[in-house]
């Protein structure tokens, strides 16, 4: 593991995190995916599952698998049960059981030479994880507004598969080889996916904020109004006494 692929662990998680706070900090999840958010649950429990072993190995990176999926599920807890009533359900409708199925076959036709239930799930994960976006950007595009902290956890998603992208291009050079080819081509798919939503959301958030200072500028002068209406009547009332 390379610090390419370090940074990129790194800043999923500070994604994670941060989406996390956003919802704790506001009481709110406004525009956040709540079927996206159990779908990367679902991603880091299948690929999780070698944890029992992995404690004697690694103890590093043992709490860091731990920490992913207390986040993710805590994350989840707090939309749909925490805060529930500020979830948009109306807007989270994609159709997730179709990515789950397709992602199940793709698995099973990858290790069709050897079916092991620990390799057919841990490849279920990584193409799982590729189109997990798809809920949130068929959320974002029927409510057509974001906020900032949703723009920053996308962005930072982008950033964590771009060192990633990094890490595989190095292997490839360098080392000259990649571990598995299918993990590769689906984090570029996936870093791709990210930069284009992520593009399309700038604008959308943009407009958001200037509508909003129009708005704020609108409420200014309604609220200095009244304050002139009584100035004019305290001159007239000055003028008719003398």
């Amino acid at each position: 593991m390379n610090d390419f692929q370090n940074i990129g662990i790194f800043l999923q998680l500070a994604a994670m995190i941060i989406l996390l706070l956003k919802i704790i900090c506001t009481f709110d999840c406004t525009g956040v995916s709540g079927r996206t958010q159990i779908l990367y649950a679902l991603v880091l429990s299948t690929r999780f599952l070698d944890l029992p072993y992995e404690f004697q190995i690694s103890l590093p990176s043992f709490i860091i698998k731990i920490v992913y999926l207390f986040v993710a599920y805590l994350t989840v807890l707090f939309i749909f049960f925490v805060h529930r009533s500020t979830y948009e359900r109306e807007y989270d409708t994609f159709r997730f059981d179709l990515l789950i199925g397709a992602c199940t076959v793709m698995a099973l036709l990858c290790t069709y030479k050897k079916w092991e239930l620990l390799s057919i799930l841990w490849h279920f994960s990584v193409f799982l994880e590729t189109f997990a976006i798809f809920p949130q950007i068929y959320f974002t595009t029927k409510a057509n507004y974001t906020g900032s902290s949703l723009v920053f956890y996308v962005g930072m998603l982008a950033c964590y598969r771009a060192f990633y992208t990094v890490h595989w291009i190095y292997l490839l050079l360098v080392e000259g080889y990649v571990d598995n080819y299918y993990v590769a081509a689906s984090g570029s798919t996936q870093f791709i996916i990210y930069c284009g939503y992520f593009v399309w959301m700038v604008p959308i958030f943009k407009a958001q904020y200037a509508h909003l200072k129009n708005d704020e500028s609108q409420l200014d002068v309604v609220s200095i109004a009244p304050n002139d209406f009584e100035c004019n009547i305290s001159k007239n009332e000055s003028l008719f006494n003398n």
